[in-house]
């Protein structure tokens, strides 16, 4: 903290630099998402995703979290396509037009998923104890019975897409962690008063692995400790782990960095080179969903694409 304290007392970009934990420059080797078609006819190429694109170069080599919320925006401009051209649409919501993209992603799975899965295999240890935090952290605040503004919108949403899964969870490691928890308000802020950290770390590092085998190989087996003790099977169908990836995932850390509700996340004091691969993979993610995007709408052949499959190979593993 201290030395974050010095850099915006007298702020010096080269300083910043150095102390972000950069693994790699992906933009030296990055294909980029470009239709031949756009050098004929500019005005076919679409404007606002162009100018995110633009911002999301920017933030590479350096800062791909920040090239990730570009990135993101590009994504909501495609998918408020579908929404505009739907008559019956009054007002465009972000939930809506994730749930359309989704739909028309899976409705091609055998074309796209080829696509999306080499980034799926490859998604971070790091994200995933990201997700299984932020659902036992809310799970345990909800618990606690304090206002719902104190709730993350990424454990509410998870809570209501996969609502048998989230019981299962609930009554597995939900229960184990909120017992290990004291929640008060102080101030504005839930302090969950965990009484064992150790503990804490090994309930968020297993569920985190539950959650990898559900987008890996479709399936796991979680034990509820809560009313009794029962193995359950969860199942994860290709739509469910689009659905995942993208609400749970993607959109979810769209919207902690969007609204502040975290510490920037290259410059937190917790930041290492297992963020940055973290950010960088994700970033990747967001690349390929957003060109896959633009081919379902036609704005991207498929021949420009097919040339994208060439990113996989600055996935970081």
């Amino acid at each position: 903290m201290l030395n974050s304290l010095k850099l915006i007392k007298n702020y010096d970009k080269t300083t910043h630099i150095s102390r972000i934990p950069a693994k790699t420059n992906i933009l030296e080797n990055l294909e980029y998402i470009y239709e031949p078609n756009w050098d004929i006819n500019p005005d076919s190429a679409p404007y606002e995703i162009v100018t995110q694109l633009m911002d999301c170069y920017y933030c590479l080599p350096e800062r791909p979290d920040l090239a990730a919320l570009f990135c993101w925006q590009a994504i909501n401009n495609s998918y408020n396509q579908y929404l505009l051209a739907d008559p019956s649409t009054q007002r465009l919501q972000d939930t809506k037009g994730i749930i359309e993209l989704i739909s028309h992603i899976h409705g091609n799975a055998t074309k796209y998923l080829p696509y999306l899965m080499p980034y799926y295999m490859n998604i971070t240890d790091k994200t995933y104890r990201y997700v299984a935090s932020y659902i036992l952290k809310g799970y345990a605040i909800d618990q606690s019975g304090f206002s719902e503004k104190y709730l993350s919108s990424s454990y509410v949403t998870f809570k209501k897409k996969f609502p048998t899964i989230f019981q299962i969870i609930a009554n597995s490691y939900g229960y184990a962690y909120h017992s290990i928890t004291s929640a008060a308000l102080i101030g504005n802020r839930v302090l969950l008063n965990i009484n064992d950290s150790d503990k804490s770390r090994k309930i968020i590092h297993s569920f985190s692995l539950k959650l990898r085998e559900l987008i890996e190989n479709g399936t796991t087996e979680i034990d509820e400790k809560y009313p009794t003790s029962t193995r359950q099977t969860i199942n994860f169908s290709d739509e469910d782990k689009i659905t995942f990836v993208l609400f749970s995932i993607l959109y979810a850390s769209r919207c902690n960095n969007f609204h502040g509700n975290v510490a920037s996340r290259l410059n937190s004091i917790y930041a290492n080179q297992e963020s940055f691969a973290m950010y960088t993979n994700i970033f990747l993610l967001e690349y390929i969903t957003l060109a896959i995007s633009l081919n379902e709408q036609n704005i991207l052949s498929d021949s420009s694409l097919a040339k994208l499959k060439a990113n996989e190979s600055l996935i970081i593993t």
